[in-house]
């Protein structure tokens, strides 16, 4: 298996691939940045088109509803694809793949909740796509049962593949649940058809975020995986491994910061800011910028020397620097630093 003894161990039981139980340590979550390109980079990092979801042979009314519903999730106007969608009584499983993903992408969880509910109800066949998206859905409702149980009748119903692999790591990393992301990477690593990608990895990574002082163990972990699968890390891949960095030690940090230098993989701003918030082990569940000026009196000389010289790494890389960098640079700048 992947997972190491000691992730094994640590809260849950594993009985050969099945996850069992339910966490008895109950790990907390630190509220995470908004970092919506993360999301959009690695938990759609590859989407299924509606129009090829499987299922019965629409009839041309039905064809036209898909295209107007995918149109208006495209343009992520819920409102449209609301209206097209409330006009349909059916039990096509593509029309409910079309409206769930709708609600995906223009946030409206609850109500992708409702129509996967419906679906179920409805629909002979659930197709695939339906599934993938309901996983993302109830990830982001942190509803951990309820994407356990999508998941299980998921595989019950379709075979494992990448891009449902994709959607349970994806909302393992909304829950904060790094077992399952880690039962669901043995999952894909043992099945001959399934082939393990940075993707898969960057969310497995993500999702060791606040999981507590654990965090960056697990996450390193995750990481040396993409050499064993002989994968090229991203820019997406160190945003969500120093984002778990949060807890480790300042060598720790700077040595990550350094290999992703040798490799010669430029910053972002996703990155930058992360990199900002594990190098000052600041509160991800608080704007920085206020009260920066005490709260940056309080860190390591260190610390703050080491977010200075990324800072000078950024500026001369042409990143756009969001508010917190902008603030931290401006303020120790006024420390002399």
């Amino acid at each position: 298996m992947l997972l190491p003894q000691w992730l094994r161990v640590s809260c849950l039981v594993f009985i050969g691939l099945t996850l069992v139980g339910t966490p008895p340590c109950g790990f907390g979550r630190v509220k995470q940045l908004p970092l919506s390109e993360l999301r959009e980079r690695t938990g759609l990092a590859i989407r299924r088109k509606v129009q090829v979801i499987q299922g019965p042979d629409l009839n041309k009314g039905e064809r036209k509803l898909v295209s107007n519903i995918a149109i208006a999730s495209e343009k992520r106007d819920w409102s449209a694809a609301q209206s097209y969608f409330a006009t349909y009584r059916g039990d096509a499983t593509q029309i409910y793949g079309a409206a769930i993903h709708a609600a995906f992408r223009c946030g409206q969880y609850q109500e992708g909740a409702k129509i996967y509910e419906q679906c179920r109800s409805n629909c002979k066949l659930v197709g695939a796509p339906v599934f993938t998206v309901a996983l993302r859905i109830f990830g982001k409702l942190k509803a951990n049962d309820r994407v356990r149980q999508i998941w299980d009748d998921a595989l019950k119903a379709h075979e494992l593949d990448e891009i449902l692999g994709s959607a349970r790591i994806a909302a393992a990393a909304d829950l904060g649940d790094v077992e399952g992301a880690a039962a669901v990477l043995d999952q894909m690593n043992l099945s001959s058809n399934v082939s393990i990608n940075v993707f898969h990895i960057n969310s497995a990574m993500r999702a060791c975020w606040g999981w507590g002082n654990k965090e960056h163990k697990a996450a390193k972990y995750f990481f040396d995986l993409l050499e064993q699968f002989q994968l090229s890390p991203t820019i997406v891949s160190f945003t969500s491994l120093v984002g778990a960095y949060h807890t480790a030690s300042l060598p720790e940090i700077l040595s990550a910061y350094q290999k992703m230098k040798d490799l010669e993989i430029e910053p972002d701003p996703v990155f930058a800011e992360t990199y900002m918030f594990s190098v000052l082990q600041a509160d991800r569940s608080r704007n920085l910028r206020r009260g920066i000026e005490d709260r940056l009196h309080e860190k390591a000389i260190k610390r703050l020397q080491a977010a200075r010289d990324a800072l000078i790494d950024f500026k001369k890389a042409g990143v756009q620097l969001q508010g917190s960098c902008r603030a931290i640079d401006k303020q120790l700048r006024r420390m002399g630093i």
